[in-house]
């Protein structure tokens, strides 16, 4: 079984504005909205409900329908749930722990249909990404599915600090590996490191843009977890003979097209307003370069694993 309370892992803690980051009030109120729903819809499986709670989520609801213009965003932050797991003798009442009792398990798969924010009009939960809309602090909870009880929580504010965005990351990725490799530090433990090719050594091989975004206070966030609809995106070749851009219908992940060989600092990436909320003056809010490198006599080749690349699966 599971020891509780289980633990909440939030990189960021503390949500500030965006300096000049402007989102669709229909979007960012659209999170504020689903969130209350879904907390009400979590409550109907249980007896016990309250309907001055009720009462209240829907008011909340009715509010957030009636404003319609553009409002600034707020930072995000990823959730990961971690369980630690035992197991007890009823008769000698000995524990045993799976893996150790230095191990705790990822268990956010599992559990991430149970999450909620306390209050949704501070911070709204999809999926395991949480979203800061208004100055507050509100807690983020597991709920029991059988009882309703709280199996863990962690505080989260948001602040009225202005945070800029200070560097976009960007790299082209054609290829990945893993490499799986016994740890030494822990019995019967796996280290799992992935590393990233990329170069493009195929005539009209594709690469992935991987962008991520980086804020002053040194926090950063993978464009792939933003929504679509909170910015607008421009990838540009300086050398049309070497690479292209290739969107893809549907697709959130920027693609580019290899067609020559070269290699330079060939692409040029801007992070924009979205459209609703861009003004024909208004500069990027980043823009940033990316390396590229095509060529065709070699095979693919793969970069060391760093930090970022490596994942400890079943340990912390």
């Amino acid at each position: 079984m599971a020891e509780i309370p289980l633990e909440l892992e939030i990189p960021d803690t503390k949500l500030s504005q965006i300096k000049s980051w402007k989102v669709p009030d229909s979007v960012e109120k659209g999170y504020q909205k689903r969130a209350a729903e879904i907390q009400n819809n979590w409550r109907d499986h249980f007896e016990e409900q309250s309907k001055k709670l009720d009462e209240k989520r829907s008011k909340l609801i009715e509010e957030i329908e009636e404003s319609h213009e553009c409002q600034a965003r707020y930072q995000q932050s990823s959730i990961k749930i971690y369980a630690r797991f035992l197991a007890e003798d009823p008769d000698s009442g000995r524990r045993d722990h799976f893996i150790s009792r230095n191990s705790m398990l990822d268990v956010t798969d599992l559990t991430k249909r149970a999450l909620r924010a306390l209050d949704p009009r501070v911070v709204s939960v999809t999926g395991t990404t949480i979203q800061g809309h208004t100055i507050g602090r509100t807690e983020i909870q597991v709920l029991s599915p059988i009882t309703g009880h709280v199996l863990g929580s962690s505080e989260v504010k948001v602040v009225k600090n202005k945070e800029t965005i200070t560097d976009l990351k960007v790299r082209v990725v054609s290829g990945i590996s893993l490499v799986v490799q016994p740890d030494a530090s822990l019995q019967n433990q796996f280290i799992l490191q992935t590393i990233l090719s990329e170069k493009l050594s195929t005539k009209y091989q594709e690469g992935l843009l991987d962008i991520t975004v980086v804020f002053s206070d040194g926090t950063t966030t993978p464009l792939r977890n933003i929504d679509p609809e909170q910015y607008y995106l421009t990838v540009d070749t300086l050398n049309s003979h070497v690479i292209a851009f290739a969107p893809v219908a549907g697709s959130k992940d920027p693609r580019v097209i290899a067609v020559g060989k070269g290699d330079g600092r060939l692409l040029q990436v801007s992070l924009e307003l979205a459209d609703d909320c861009h003004e024909k003056h208004d500069e990027p809010l980043a823009s940033a370069t990316a390396y590229v490198h095509v060529d065709f006599t070699g095979s693919p080749h793969l970069e060391e694993p760093d930090n970022e690349r490596k994942l400890n699966k079943g340990q912390r």
